[in-house]
């Protein structure tokens, strides 16, 4: 493989690499003093016509960066009995991922279970919010299998995921 200089060098230009003895962004690497090693002269000589190998035919398009970030869940634990993929009623319920930082007192955004019939409920209590994690209180009325959605916002816009695994109702009571 040929290091990026050796390209950069090829080509006549430095703007976003640097080389040894380079100070000037725009200035090309031979004419600020740089000497290639045997190799690098090498690799210069293949590369001597690339530029004219780049004009023909080349399209350039713009590869933008995808910003858009969503919450992302990654496991989520039963707290009072560890199990993975369960709740229990009344009790904390981890949730371990990426960009789950969400704000508690937004009634668009927070951490929503539905079950096989009915309609979503919303936690409304919230112990821990970070980006990596959310502890929340699950709401006493749940019983039966739950899909587990988290929702945040970025800016103006919602974002949304469902954790792909039902959560099954623990055994554990949360009178202890």
């Amino acid at each position: 493989m040929i290091p990026a200089a050796n390209i950069a060098a090829a080509v006549g230009q430095a703007s976003c690499l640097s080389f040894p003895g380079l100070l000037a962004r725009r200035t090309s690497p031979r004419a600020a003093g740089w000497k290639p090693s045997a190799r690098q002269a090498r690799c210069l000589s293949y590369f001597s016509d690339l530029p004219g190998q780049l004009r023909t035919g080349l399209t350039v398009e713009r590869a933008g960066v995808d910003t858009e970030r969503f919450p992302e869940i990654e496991t989520v634990p039963n707290d009072p009995t560890g199990a993975l993929n369960s709740y229990t009623p009344g009790d904390v319920l981890r949730i371990y991922g990426n960009d789950l930082k969400l704000n508690p007192a937004d009634p668009a955004q927070g951490v929503f279970f539905r079950g096989a019939s009915g309609p979503e409920v919303r936690a409304t209590r919230y112990v821990t919010v970070t980006d990596g994690q959310i502890l929340v209180l699950v709401p006493a009325a749940l019983t039966g299998p739950q899909a587990l959605m988290v929702r945040t916002r970025s800016g103006v816009n919602q974002r949304q995921t469902t954790f792909d695994t039902v959560l099954t109702q623990g055994w554990f009571s949360a009178m202890r």
